[in-house]
């Protein structure tokens, strides 16, 4: 039995598209409590919505600290730019990626990481378990890191790979060990949609009691709700939903590529784009796309809020992502 959660919170003060909220709306859901409790539960396409709008509206920077008598918070534009400027950025491991992406993924923001079978998603996550322990001079911000498997994709071994060769770099003075390393990385294994949805509606909770965490890596978000409309949801009862909008931690969300048809002219057209469709992507603050040209790899910067597309080539050695080396 999951614990009762907190007071319920309306559908209305959730950040998302007219047409999610309807959908919720049609489905009974009228707060956060109600979501899964709804008769026979929610259809799966509903369960995906409200993944999309717990997370979009998890990490929305606050506009104030105090509520005015309607109960709606502002602040100012000059606080809301220092917040933004106070927040960490997190390595890639590749210095070519985090100058595309201003220096990192940014702690305070959901980021997607998208794109075909082995290009090194799931390393990506695996590898900012590891930056996200480092000291701040070095790239890191000295936290913990949780990692969502829904794949089973998670290879201990290989992260042990990458702790090692981010130790042996580090100065005598901050040298941790491996067991430190690895203990610092809570992994949660979820092997339906029921567990991911209960999982996400108890985060704000592990991480309430937990404030050295950073870093939540979710591999991958699309993977138990690939069936779409045709899954149903067991109801669950008592959950509770909703983070901290001032949470200081990076999400990394990992999604896999699927099949769109376009119109080009008159023909239809095959395209590669993320899974979950369009309106996933404005829960997202920034979207990296990975992909293979002339046998090397790269990631691409298709949305952020203040930076324009960019390319940067990366690689994956033993150590871990990494820059193209160049004779």
């Amino acid at each position: 039995m999951v614990p009762a959660g907190p007071v319920a919170r309306p559908l209305a003060t959730f950040t998302m598209d007219p047409d999610r909220r309807a959908l919720l709306s049609s489905a009974g859901v009228r707060n956060s409590l109600d979501v899964l409790r709804v008769g026979g539960g929610p259809s799966s396409q509903a369960a995906i919505s409200w993944t999309h709008a717990f997370i979009g509206s998890a990490l929305e920077p606050s506009l104030s600290k105090q509520a005015g008598p309607d109960g709606f918070e502002s602040v100012s534009a000059w606080d809301a730019m220092k917040k933004e400027q106070e927040r960490v950025a997190l390595t890639t491991g590749s210095q070519a990626v985090d100058v595309i992406i201003g220096g990192g993924f940014a702690c305070g923001c959901v980021s997607e990481l998208a794109g075909p079978p082995g290009l090194g998603k799931t390393q990506f996550g695996m590898q900012m378990c590891i930056n996200v322990q480092l000291p701040g001079s070095q790239g890191g911000a000295d936290g913990q890191a949780i990692y969502i498997d829904t794949e089973g994709s998670f290879s201990v071994k290989r992260v042990a790979e990458m702790a090692q060769s981010a130790i042996a770099k580090m100065d005598m003075k901050s040298k941790v060990t491996l067991e430190q390393m690895l203990n610092n990385i809570k992994l949660f294994r979820v092997h339906d949609h029921i567990q991911q949805m209960a999982l996400l509606n108890q985060l704000e909770h592990v991480l309430s009691k937990s404030p050295k965490i950073k870093l939540i890596v979710l591999d991958s978000i699309a993977f138990h709700f690939r069936f779409g409309n045709r899954m149903r949801l067991s109801a669950l009862e008592n959950s509770s939903v909703g983070l901290d909008r001032d949470l200081a931690s990076q999400i990394l969300v990992i999604n896999q590529m699927t099949t769109k048809i376009i119109k080009v002219g008159l023909e239809d057209c095959s395209a590669l784009v993320p899974a979950l469709g369009d309106s996933w992507g404005h829960a997202c603050t920034s979207r990296l796309i990975l992909y293979m040209q002339n046998n090397t790899r790269h990631a691409m910067l298709v949305k952020s809020p203040n930076l324009p597309e960019a390319v940067a080539e990366y690689t994956i050695s033993e150590s871990g992502i990494q820059n193209v080396p160049h004779e």
